[in-house]
């Protein structure tokens, strides 16, 4: 229910499905308080809802034509989604509000409702510019269904913050703050229904993390060990040089596969020029068919 059970009021619904339903309205209303101001309306003169201070009167009228595309889309995505209790929180009044990130989520489906509500717009300008009572356009604009259809218009978020991620890059948490902060939660609600599952995974994560990192420590040690008095400034500087152009033109897997290191490393030297530890120069110079320099044969 929309409605609270407390006030009877569409406001503070008291279910956190009536929440995010109130939510999505509300993000459609901004977007069709904007394409009617595009067509010349004052979107705070109602035509069936009374004109209230501070109330968009007339998108409120208008968002009832857009209203069923916002239901559909609504109940698939509570078909497939899984909540978690920090998602939704007590008001003073009794009702349940939507949190973050879940709520910068949901913000990511406005260019949805921009092309359901834009449509409504135009046609009340062509009725009363005409004067002719013409139906609305059949169908209005066909919005895609949660899914992989959507996740183009709605990128990929930070887990703990909401904050978009960068395209193209497996990533859950935007930094490192996040992914403690998350984690921590997690563990913390380690009883909670379907809580420890997630917390297995996570701690599970992290042990194979440490086991990386400490092995990629022991390999450091090693090459310095073998290493000592090596000018790494030359070395470096000869990477810049002779062996980054080369690395450039491979693939990112083939990288990752030679170094045994992540995807994320290995694009981040292949795309963004990134300068690799010494240890790596060797595997990555016969992957390259690049001469190595004298110190590291």
């Amino acid at each position: 229910m929309r409605r609270s059970e407390r006030t009877g009021l569409s406001q503070h619904a008291t279910t956190a499905g009536g929440a995010l339903i109130n939510y999505c309205y509300g993000l459609a209303v901004a977007e069709m308080s904007i394409a009617l101001l595009a067509q010349g309306f004052d979107p705070s003169l109602g035509i069936a809802h009374s004109d209230k201070e501070g109330r968009a009167s007339l998108a409120y009228d208008m968002i009832e034509a857009a209203r069923p595309y916002i239901d559909a889309w609504m109940v698939a995505l509570l078909a497939e989604t899984r909540f978690a209790a920090g998602d939704f929180d007590g008001d003073a009044r009794g009702g349940v509000r939507v949190t973050r990130p879940l709520t910068s989520y949901l913000a990511y489906s406005l260019p949805l409702w921009r092309r359901a509500v834009e449509p409504v717009a135009r046609w009340l300008a062509h009725v009363i510019m005409t004067g002719r009572p013409d139906p609305l356009p059949s169908p209005l604009a066909s919005l895609p269904a949660p899914g992989r259809q959507w996740r183009t218009v709605m990128p990929a978020a930070c887990w703990e913050c909401g904050r978009a991620l960068p395209a193209g890059r497996s990533r859950r948490f935007c930094s490192a703050s996040c992914r403690g902060s998350f984690l921590s939660a997690m563990r913390r609600g380690e009883g909670s229904t379907g809580a420890a599952e997630i917390a297995a995974a996570v701690r599970a994560g992290d042990e194979t993390r440490r086991a990386r990192l400490s092995r990629s420590a022991a390999e450091r040690r090693q090459w310095a060990e073998q290493h000592v008095g090596d000018d790494r400034e030359r070395l470096r500087q000869w990477y810049r040089e002779r062996l980054a152009p080369a690395v450039a033109g491979l693939t990112i897997a083939a990288v990752a596969e030679a170094l045994g290191v992540s995807r994320l490393y290995a694009r981040q030297l292949v795309r963004d020029g990134g300068v690799p530890h010494p240890r790596h120069f060797a595997a990555l110079a016969r992957l390259a068919g690049v001469e190595l320099p004298k110190m590291l044969r």
